[in-house]
């Protein structure tokens, strides 16, 4: 059914991904002001292409996977193996997203002060509690489901 718990998880969890493309991940201060690290390389871009090609990547399968998962409500073992990939996937997404913006600041020697975190680097984090939530809500719901077959 689609008002499960879990389906609330992975509507917001689709969410997060889509609003991931629109927000600034860092923002660096050099000698010619504020440049803002985005998912496409934002201002970076101009001095520097970043290789944010993974993160479009990474990003997109996790939306695209998420809404697949959203519409198998009656398979909930192929829900629980989908969501592990979902979570390799995020866990991998954190791991780029910090590597790119590692190494930007040092392709950047002009930075004067230390790389400034926004919202858009914590929404990965965001994504793996959402998967987290809708891992043990699909798991309620298997046992609660085997408990009643059970009775029968």
């Amino acid at each position: 059914m689609l008002q499960r718990i879990q389906s609330l998880y992975l509507l917001l969890l689709t969410v997060s991904c889509v609003v991931f493309y629109f927000i600034p991940i860092a923002t660096y201060s050099t000698d010619f002001g504020i440049l803002t690290f985005d998912i496409f390389g934002g201002d970076i871009a101009k001095i520097d292409i970043p290789n944010t090609i993974f993160l479009i990547l990474i990003n997109s399968l996790i939306a695209i996977l998420t809404i697949a998962i959203i519409f198998l409500y009656k398979k909930r073992k192929l829900q629980i193996k989908l969501l592990m990939i979902d979570m390799l996937l995020a866990l991998a997404l954190v791991a780029v997203l910090y590597i790119i913006v590692s190494a930007k600041i040092e392709n950047l020697p002009e930075i004067l002060s230390e790389t400034q975190y926004q919202i858009g680097a914590f929404l990965p984090l965001l994504n793996i509690i959402f998967i987290i939530l809708t891992n043990r809500s699909i798991r309620k719901d298997e046992v609660l489901v085997r408990s009643a077959d059970r009775l029968r």
